[in-house]
């Protein structure tokens, strides 16, 4: 392990960096505008149609991003992915825009539903473009690891701070002012993004030399079934994301009938994973080179050990505790894996690869939501 201090000089070297930091910060308004949507949707679904519509809006969230997102994510390696992601900012704020708008007209649910979709597509081919698009800014390798654990970082922040604005404004205005706030934050991620220049990044070659997106897709498949190593980091990566799926049911659920504390406490608890998610992000900035697969392995199992511990002790302190190791233990499993898998995959791979695994991973999550809905349902 490195010393704290020498973290800290890695990633302030990683802020003199104009590319890099744009992107991060990028990324923490993206993430944000996610988290905030996500508290929005679930308050607004449980208050239509309780528990089993929170179950349904994580269903539609995910799962067109699961089928989708592997397709679209092969773009950032036919573009620049830098442009690339400035267009999925703008087509993400789009959408929370046209939720608000049919929030504040008419309340229906197909709208904002179906809108839900589309900010999950959105937000799921963000990450990979965004994650393809590190190891063309870092100079070192031991700086790809600081800018992962600096996406990891402000994903922490935008975990916190997006639910944290979310409970406080669905207590005292509604959720279509949610939707707003969160439209405007992929406004300014979209901003961010248009200034950023990949150096030596090669051009988009004319569309007749073009693979088809069918081919570039199966070239990504071939890359995770031919590596072992790949293809366990990415199985393992998606039972992690399904395990996240049940959680983003229990979270709204349990705010409601378990804790008995109320739309806000939705917010506040979902922010609880990302104040852990702070201190695992900074403890992942230690982490060396090398040595990555035990610190994934770790965080793996404390991934999932609190949240079994919550019922036992159904009071907000704990739970909000609990949750907070589990932000802690997310932090440092994005580190470890996407560190990894940056180096196994060749680039021109990249960006389709990382689309297939957060396309498995957002397939997980709505999986894991419906099983969620379905345990509600039999235990109450």
């Amino acid at each position: 392990m490195k010393r704290p201090s020498q973290a800290v000089s890695e990633l302030a070297a990683l802020a003199r960096n104009e590319n890099l930091r744009r992107v991060e910060l990028a990324w923490g308004a993206s993430i944000a505008a996610e988290w905030t949507h996500f508290v929005a949707l679930g308050v607004f679904a449980y208050n239509t149609g309780g528990a089993s519509a929170v179950g349904i809006a994580g269903l539609v969230r995910m799962l067109p991003a699961a089928l989708v997102a592997p397709f679209a994510a092969t773009l950032g390696d036919r573009f620049r992915r830098e442009r690339f992601l400035v267009v999925v900012s703008l087509a993400g704020s789009a959408a929370l825009g046209g939720s608000a708008a049919a929030y504040f007209v008419s309340r229906s649910e197909l709208i904002v539903f179906a809108l839900a979709a589309v900010v999950g597509v959105t937000s799921t081919i963000f990450r990979p473009a965004l994650q393809a698009t590190l190891p063309s800014l870092a100079r070192t390798p031991q700086e790809l690891i600081a800018s992962n654990g600096a996406t990891s970082t402000f994903e922490s922040l935008g975990t916190l701070l997006g639910p944290l604005v979310a409970g406080i404004l669905v207590t005292v205005a509604d959720v279509g002012v949610v939707f707003l706030v969160a439209a405007a934050a992929l406004l300014v991620a979209a901003g961010l993004l248009q200034r950023v220049q990949v150096e030596g990044r090669i051009q988009a070659t004319a569309p007749e030399e073009m693979p088809r997106p069918r081919e570039l897709l199966a070239g990504g498949f071939r890359a995770v079934v031919s590596e072992p190593r790949t293809r366990l980091l990415v199985f393992l990566t998606t039972a992690q994301s399904f395990v996240r799926g049940a959680l983003n049911v229990l979270i709204v659920v349990g705010a409601f009938r378990v804790l008995g504390a109320g739309a806000g406490a939705v917010g506040y608890l979902t922010a609880a994973v990302g104040v852990g998610g702070l201190v695992g992000a900074f403890g992942a900035l230690s982490l060396k080179g090398r040595q990555l697969a035990v610190p994934f392995g770790v965080s793996l199992i404390f991934w999932g050990l609190p949240i079994a511990l919550i019922p036992a002790w159904p009071r907000v302190a704990v739970a909000f505790l609990l949750l907070a190791v589990v932000g802690a233990a997310n932090s440092v499993e994005d580190v470890a894996v996407f560190t990894l898998l940056q180096r196994v995959i060749p680039d021109d791979v990249l960006t389709r690869v990382l689309g297939i695994v957060w396309g498995l991973a957002m397939g997980a999550i709505a999986i894991g939501s419906v099983a969620a809905t379905g345990i509600v349902a039999l235990v109450g």
